[in-house]
Order: structure tokens, then C-alpha cells, then sequence
């Protein structure tokens, strides 16, 4: 990939690429402790990869990949993308503006695409305009540009998450299998930090086991214990990053053994705990 602007903004970095068409390879997925905002504004095959599923993206498509989720972005046979992308910490958006800008952050749903949206054409090109102001102000290094690309970010949030809200609104009323959905990982979503069975997370969002275990099954192509498995291990890596032992992991998230929670580590992230630790902090 070819960079045409670049700027690493105290730990901001924003960038344009061009003709992006790096194909999938074997290394582990990225893990990074920022968001990354992502705008693809031209392309052809431009997939993105999680540990649980692979996305198609399209001209107009908007991600905010939160910290701490495992990704790759790449191109199918033939494919290419032309995109802009920036990395930010929600702690370094301007501080009279804190508390919306968390809002805004919060308010992305989790259990769509990671927080992709496909934005209609007029939309897409204001957030184009948008973030090539934005790469321009990092690459020129006017007077306050940190202050103005600060604000920029804020604004194409914002102009997502209000696209998001009207897009939410004109849509029917949920199905009963999607509010099923939508509880069940909400649920497992806020409490990944506890030992969950199924029976627990039946009574809690007031469904029986069986018909959890079946149409999760059927909505999402995985099981509810492969979905609570990768949640756990999210969590442990959290965890081990922030100086917890194995043992204290293992007990924490109910595993009977450290030797068993590193089974299962390995079994969910295809690496050991000691080797994940040592990839993610590479890319830190």
C-alpha cells in the first residue's frame, strides 16, 4: 500500500491510502488499545476479518473497530480500496466535548458488523471531505491542527451516529429471534468478566436454554458456548495485558485450572496466553 499522507499526531495517526490491496496472510489478527475509524471511499473485494466472522465491504462503508478487538483488513483475488482511517484515543477529544464524545462512542451497537454502517452516497462524501480536510491539517501542521483534527473526528462521529439513530428509526419492528439476539449478547457482552452457563443467561433475559441454544445457533452460525468462549478469552487477554498472573485469570473466569484455561486460550485464539501477550504488545 502506498501512503499519501501520514502523520502520527502525539498517539493520534491519520492517513490516506491508495490503492490498498494487501491480501490475507497467516500472522494473528491486530489488536490495538485505540478505536480505529475506518471510511472506505473506493473498492473492489475489501474484506475485514474477526476472530468470529469476515465482513464484505463496500464504497461508503463506516467502521469504528472499538480498542481491544481482533482484526484484518484485506483484499480479495483482484480486489483494491482506496480509504482513509485514523487512530484516536476517546480520552484525547476535546475536553468541552467529552462527555458527547463518549456518547457518541457507547452508542455504536455492538452487534452490528462491529459497528459498520453503509452510508448513503451524500453522507459518504461529506465524511471523504471530512477526513481529507483532516489528513491535509496533519500533513501542513498549521497553528492548533492537533485542536482541528480533534474536532474533525467528533464530527464524522457524530454525523454517524445521527445517520444511525434516523437508520434505526424508519426500520420495522425488531423480530422476536433478533430481540432474543440482541439480549442475549447484550447480556453476555456485560458480564464476560463472570463464569456464564447457559441456564444463567436463560433466566436472565427470560427464555428457556433450549430455544437459546437453538436459534442462536441458527442467527448467528455459532453456538452460544463458542460465542461465551471467545468473549472469555477477550477478557482474559484484557486481563493478562494488565498484569494479571494465569492463575489469577484462571480462577477469575472459573476455570478449574490454569493448565485448562490455557487449553481452552489456545483452542479459541489458535495461539498460548504467553504468545498472544507478546504479539499484542508488539502492536501496541
Amino acid at each position: 500500500m502506498d501512503y499519501i499522507q501520514e502523520k502520527n499526531l502525539r498517539n493520534q495517526h491519520i492517513k490516506v491510502v491508495d490503492r490498498f490491496t494487501r491480501k490475507q496472510t497467516d500472522t494473528p489478527l491486530q489488536w490495538h488499545n485505540y478505536h480505529e475509524l475506518l471510511l472506505i471511499t473506493e473498492g473492489e473485494r475489501v474484506r475485514i476479518r474477526f476472530s468470529d466472522r469476515t465482513i464484505e465491504l463496500n464504497a461508503g462503508d463506516f467502521l469504528l473497530i472499538p480498542p481491544g478487538i481482533l482484526h484484518e483488513l484485506y483484499c480479495g483475488p483482484g480486489g483494491h480500496a482506496r480509504l482513509y482511517y485514523a487512530h484516536f484515543y476517546a480520552s484525547e477529544l476535546p475536553l468541552e466535548q467529552s462527555a458527547a464524545s463518549f456518547a457518541v462512542l457507547q452508542q455504536f451497537s455492538a452487534i452490528q458488523d462491529w459497528q459498520r454502517i453503509a452510508c448513503p452516497p451524500e453522507l459518504a462524501e461529506t465524511l471523504r471531505q471530512t477526513m481529507e480536510f483532516c489528513a491535509r491539517e496533519t500533513l501542513e501542521k498549521p497553528p492548533a491542527h492537533h485542536m482541528v483534527c480533534q474536532a474533525m473526528i467528533m464530527r464524522v462521529l457524530t454525523l454517524t451516529e445521527q445517520y444511525r439513530r434516523e437508520l434505526a428509526q424508519s426500520k420495522p419492528p425488531l423480530s422476536s429471534d433478533l430481540i432474543l439476539l440482541e439480549k442475549v449478547i447484550l447480556y453476555t457482552e456485560s458480564h464476560r468478566d463472570q463464569p456464564m452457563t447457559l441456564t444463567e443467561v436463560a433466566k436472565a433475559v427470560g427464555y428457556s436454554p433450549s430455544h437459546i441454544s437453538k436459534r442462536f445457533r441458527l442467527l448467528t452460525g455459532h453456538t452460544f458456548k463458542e460465542h461465551t468462549d471467545y468473549l472469555k478469552m477477550q477478557q482474559a487477554l484484557e486481563y493478562l495485558l494488565n498484569g494479571k498472573s494465569i492463575a489469577e485469570v484462571s480462577e477469575a473466569l472459573g476455570y478449574a485450572s490454569s493448565q485448562s484455561f490455557s487449553r481452552a486460550f489456545r483452542r479459541v485464539m489458535k495461539k498460548s496466553p504467553a504468545q498472544m501477550m507478546k504479539y499484542c504488545k508488539i502492536q501496541l
